[in-house]
């Protein structure tokens, strides 16, 4: 776990009167859907906020539109307080929108192959989000990872518009091949993605 439920709670004290939650790679590790331990907490919030550090924790917030804002859950603290958080199906979610806040395509990759979410609310959470291309790329991993969960995603992806990048980090690559199902650009490979779930 990235830090105790108090010290997360302490670090997102300044947000405690508007809406926040911690989310991203923050969120993956307190889920422990990641081995890593990030010192870097972004907190979804609604306003302007600079970075600031409390501690060793860097605390960096992220403004999020309405559309995105949802899914988060309070925690109660072992001192009583509440620590809102993402849930671990919307850790994943919004780790796939910003993987750059996630750790990396490779790290979402990897919580897509553990066991400690629920996919069918994976795919009831991601039905909600105002990306279709986010929609698109979590479509194309649960198929390469052949999860039943696509299904249900499926008829959120227009068949007409230009393939949307998986990995929206790097720049072109060597050989890429687009799914014509999810209308993807994949420059990373299926058996690459699928040795990435089972690191």
């Amino acid at each position: 776990m990235v830090a105790s439920d108090d010290r997360l709670r302490l670090a997102t004290a300044l947000y405690a009167a508007e809406p926040h939650y911690i989310s991203w790679w923050a969120a993956l590790s307190y889920h422990g859907l990641t081995e890593q331990d990030p010192l870097h907490i972004s907190v979804a919030v609604t306003r302007r906020h600079r970075d600031r550090r409390v501690g060793p924790l860097r605390i960096h917030p992220v403004i999020q539109s309405h559309g995105r804002f949802y899914g988060q859950e309070a925690r109660k603290t072992d001192l009583g307080g509440e620590l809102w958080i993402a849930s671990p199906e919307k850790a994943i979610i919004d780790s796939l929108d910003r993987p750059d806040l996630g750790g990396g395509l490779r790290e979402v990759v990897k919580t897509l192959g553990t066991t400690g979410y629920d996919p069918a609310r994976l795919g009831a959470l991601a039905r909600r989000h105002p990306s279709e291309a986010l929609v698109a790329r979590l479509g194309y991993l649960l198929t390469v990872l052949d999860s039943p969960v696509r299904d249900d995603l499926l008829d959120l992806v227009r068949r007409r518009r230009p393939p949307v990048r998986l990995d929206i980090e790097s720049g072109p690559g060597g050989v890429a091949i687009v799914d014509s199902t999810w209308r993807v650009l994949d420059t990373i490979g299926p058996d690459a993605i699928r040795a990435w779930a089972r690191l």
